[in-house]
């Protein structure tokens, strides 16, 4: 083998084992993205939850003129399981109107 080919051949294995990640690169990456699914997916559902629940304290407020003691409703939401918030149904349809 001439030194040309081998000197070839050098290059090629060494850009074949740059372009290869390593085992413990593939995991990080693979988690990573593992991660930012799951991080989508708890906003989508925190998200239309939140769009049911405030849909839902709207229906409650319309009812008040029937059913005075669900007038003052309050709706709970639970965002990422951490925090609480505590919507009056009256303020929601004030704000839409």
């Amino acid at each position: 083998m001439s030194a040309v080919n081998r000197r070839a051949m050098k290059r090629s294995t060494m850009i074949m084992v740059l372009a290869v990640p390593s085992r413990a690169a593939r995991m990080s990456n693979h988690m990573d993205l593992h991660r930012r699914n799951v991080h989508k997916l708890q906003l989508h559902v925190s998200n239309l939850s939140i769009v049911l629940l405030l849909r839902r304290a709207v229906h409650l407020r319309r009812l008040r003129a029937s059913q005075p003691a669900l007038a003052g409703t309050a709706v709970r939401l639970a965002i990422n399981g951490k925090a609480d918030m505590l919507i009056d149904a009256n303020m929601i349809t004030r704000n839409q109107q």
